[in-house]
């Protein structure tokens, strides 16, 4: 059958094939295709919204960048995203976690449905996502860390630790550093399982971390972003960022932060000298993603921003109607998922 003629908007509904690990509560979603960039409405062919296109976002021409399916009827706020391979793994704000397997959509019709588990465990929102070869790792308002096993995908351990809510994760090597509002960064080895050491040094709540080889970043309420050298294990400088910062993300010696004056400052770790800022956001900057030169933020202004870190130029994508979150890219760097209060998850691709 040929494909329909020019989709300007083609809505499905589907119930997503569930496989339950736990207590789930069922939902019902549907697919929506919205072609939105930032030069206007763009039309697509009837397929796949995962189509090998093989198009680089960092390669992308201005307004390149469309949604070219929206996963939604989600039952909550989605806080946290991570992407491995076929696997897109999200924290909702009721502290389910799901396991979207994205691989469904290759090479079937728009309007297929995606496979999906639920993971439960954790009894309060879920603030932050980290996946390795074998394990996904996620902290929770419940002021635990849980270790999924990627193949049963069960929990295989809880790490305590924390006296409050844990809203950052990053990982270096075998080590695991988990960030809280109790204002310490813990320092866990994912071999022992053990708690190896705290980290106490910032004032008031830890909002983001970010980690480099040998280095980690830390942000806080205090208004500050700490350095830590990961061999001493000790903080070996402090910038003070005049406001306060929600994300983190770190490349080639570069630190950037996502603030609440709607800015996203830069930082040199090799001068320990602020560089410069991003302007661009109308609101809080809430997530920070960086893939092969390429920054992707997410604010409450409900914008996707995709930065070329060679220029500085910026291209806005809109679509949620809400403060989004989290932003992910796939290791391919070709596509892009946001996720947002409006309890949607887009996807975005170049075409």
């Amino acid at each position: 059958m040929p494909a329909r003629r020019r989709p300007l908007l083609r809505k499905v509904a589907w119930a997503p094939q569930q496989a339950v690990i736990g207590q789930a509560r069922p939902f019902l979603a549907d697919i929506s295709h919205r072609p939105l960039c930032t030069a206007g409405t763009a039309t697509i062919p009837n397929r796949s919204p995962l189509s090998g296109v093989g198009i680089d976002l960092n390669a992308a021409k201005p307004g390149s960048i469309i949604n070219t399916a929206s996963l939604e009827g989600l039952s909550h706020a989605v806080y946290t995203m991570t992407v491995q391979g076929a696997k897109v793994y999200s924290g909702l704000y009721n502290g389910n976690i799901q396991v979207w397997h994205m691989d469904a959509y290759v090479n079937l019709p728009s309007g297929s449905r995606p496979e999906y588990h639920t993971l439960t465990g954790h009894t309060s929102s879920v603030y932050a996502l980290v996946v390795t070869e074998r394990q996904l790792i996620s902290a929770s308002h419940d002021k635990l860390v849980k270790i999924w096993d990627l193949n049963t995908l069960r929990c295989r351990h809880t790490l305590k630790g924390h006296n409050s809510r844990v809203r950052a994760l990053a990982l270096s090597g075998k080590l695991l550093f988990s960030g809280s509002n109790d204002k310490s960064i813990k320092v866990w080895n994912l071999e022992m399982v053990s708690q190896t050491q705290s980290l106490e040094s910032h004032s008031s709540w830890i909002r983001a971390l970010a980690s480099e080889r040998d280095v980690l970043t830390s942000a806080s309420k205090d208004n500050t972003v700490k350095v830590w050298d990961l061999k001493t294990m000790k903080c070996i400088f402090t910038f003070s960022t005049g406001s306060e910062v929600y994300s983190l993300a770190v490349t080639n010696n570069t630190v950037y932060g996502g603030c609440q004056d709607h800015k996203i400052r830069v930082w040199n770790l090799n001068t320990m000298q602020k560089s410069h800022m991003l302007i661009g956001h109308e609101g809080v900057v809430r997530c920070l993603f960086i893939r092969n030169n390429t920054l992707y933020s997410g604010g409450s202004d409900c914008k996707v921003k995709v930065w070329d870190l060679k220029t500085n130029d910026c291209t806005t994508l809109f679509g949620h109607t809400s403060f989004i979150r989290a932003v992910a890219v796939d290791e391919l760097g070709q596509t892009l998922y946001s996720g947002a209060d409006d309890k949607k998850i887009k996807i975005w691709q170049a075409r």
